[in-house]
């Protein structure tokens, strides 16, 4: 984060989110005790970018989300970076 906003993580997300324009894909479950799904909700409207996404779990803690539904989770980065990776970006 810190090439696109130019804050480091000792600040925390809510004071660098309102300047990241990059494609932004937030994946979230709605039983997250560390980060709340209204926090995720708030740093998701203050993004600007034109391009983001939030993906949500019913169930699950934070960062072990892909043990829930390991094709949901992949599926979603994948079709995520289908959307927004440039094509001439990508070297074989």
């Amino acid at each position: 984060l810190r090439l696109c906003t130019g804050h480091s993580m000792t600040k925390g997300n809510i004071h660098m989110i309102d300047k990241f324009e990059k494609p932004l894909l937030m994946i979230h479950s709605k039983e997250d005790e560390y980060s709340l799904a209204k926090d995720a909700v708030v740093l998701y409207d203050m993004c600007p970018s034109k391009n983001k996404e939030i993906v949500w779990y019913e169930h699950g803690s934070h960062s072990k989300l892909r043990l829930v539904d390991s094709e949901k989770y992949d599926s979603s980065i994948i079709s995520f970076l289908e959307r927004n990776v440039k094509k001439d970006t990508v070297t074989e």
